[in-house]
């Protein structure tokens, strides 16, 4: 594989450049196993608005731009040999995604490659599993991973010895943006609006699972929120497994207004106008996939990127 990588152990990195989020993911590879050495988190909400306009605001993407920069400093003072960076749905659903990409490339000095919804739940799917060490030659039946992001969910599973995925385009901001300001159950409104999205995307049903692992900002902020962390530590985050109806009191307990007018305890302020939709939208998901619980993985799409280019 002549690529150019330098595949030797050592640092290497990502970059997510998510609908809400953009985050930087440092590990150290090495004997096939990454470890964690930084994570870094900022709250740019690039797909603000996405939903109603279809486009990305300018002041957004400036503000991408510049945390990319800065995301690929903090990677090379920490020795990184080779970062990746890449894009998920924002820039692939927006009109204006062409444009905000080359304003991205030109101030990171990097090329940025923009994930199919295929290839984003099967990087999830490689991460959340190798973290966890489930399922590590992915050929066992049962097991899903599933990627609740700012825009868009991404559903990954094996089934007969076969990877398979689903992308979904709804996500905490796109739900939180449509049904914000709507009276009425946010569980009903979401999943409607769950069903449109799968009949649209030519399925007549979720795929069916016993268990499920929950990655992204909505999953793991409901880990910690059940374990009530005043300080998000993610080693207690990862692993943490929640039964379904647990997770159905943490849905209506973040959706409701006045439980989160307050600090609570293991949910980040800047995600607190977000989580009682992502939180609703993981229910319904678990729920009507048939899975009993959701382990929650702090590795993700982020690690998946690294072990599947370095070929591990």
């Amino acid at each position: 594989m002549d690529d150019g990588i330098d595949r030797r152990p050592g640092i290497y990195a990502s970059v997510d450049i998510g609908s809400n989020s953009i985050r930087l993911y440092v590990g150290r590879f090495s004997a096939e196993t990454l470890v964690p050495v930084h994570r870094a988190l900022h709250s740019v909400r690039l797909g603000a608005g996405l939903d109603t306009t279809g486009r990305l605001s300018s002041e957004r993407i400036k503000a991408a731009a510049e945390t990319v920069a800065d995301y690929m400093e903090q990677a090379a003072r920490l020795g990184a040999r080779w970062t990746w960076v890449f894009a998920t749905e924002a820039i692939r659903s927006a009109l204006n995604g062409a444009d905000a990409l080359q304003v991205m490339k030109s101030r990171a000095g990097q090329d940025i490659q923009v994930l199919s919804g295929e290839e984003e739940a099967r990087l999830s799917y490689i991460g959340a599993t190798r973290g966890l060490d489930a399922n590590r030659d992915g050929a066992g039946d049962g097991l899903l991973v599933m990627d609740i992001g700012g825009g868009s969910t991404e559903l990954g599973w094996a089934e007969d010895g076969r990877f398979l995925s689903l992308s979904i385009p709804l996500g905490a901001v796109r739900l939180t943006e449509r049904f914000g300001g709507e009276s009425g159950s946010l569980e009903h409104m979401v999943a409607e609006a769950l069903s449109q999205a799968v009949e649209g995307g030519g399925r007549s049903r979720l795929p069916s699972t016993r268990e499920s692992i929950g990655v992204g900002g909505t999953c793991t902020t409901l880990a910690a929120v059940d374990l009530g962390l005043r300080e998000y530590l993610p080693e207690k985050v990862h692993g943490h497994r929640m039964n379904l109806e647990r997770v159905r009191e943490l849905a209506r307990r973040l959706s409701n207004p006045e439980m989160v007018k307050d600090p609570v305890d293991g949910l980040h302020p800047d995600r607190a106008d977000i989580i009682g939709a992502g939180a609703t939208l993981a229910y319904v998901l678990l729920e009507r996939m048939g899975a009993g619980s959701m382990t929650a993985s702090e590795e993700d799409l982020m690690a998946g990127i690294i072990y599947d280019r370095l070929g591990s």
